[in-house]
């Protein structure tokens, strides 16, 4: 809880929006909220607001929109 997750995000047009799910390592989810624009263009912060006592082989899945209304998508696996 209260762990930052920086994001940041590449796109042709401007990015409008930034999703962010966790998910627990039995696919179970933990949390889904938005992460907020920082001064920089690029760059997004999501703050966690539920806590999560294991984060190993915890998927994030990070999803941004784009000004025309694209939605891209990555996921990435915690092992460490």
């Amino acid at each position: 809880m209260g762990s930052q997750i920086t994001i940041r995000t590449i796109d042709d047009f401007k990015v409008t929006g930034v999703l962010v799910e966790i998910f627990d390592g039995t696919g179970a989810l933990v949390e889904r909220g938005t992460a907020v624009q920082t001064d920089k263009p690029a760059e997004w912060i999501f703050v966690a607001t539920v806590a999560n006592n294991s984060i190993y082989g915890d998927k994030i899945v990070v999803k941004a929109t784009d000004l025309p209304g694209n939605l891209t998508g990555k996921e990435s696996v915690l092992n460490d």
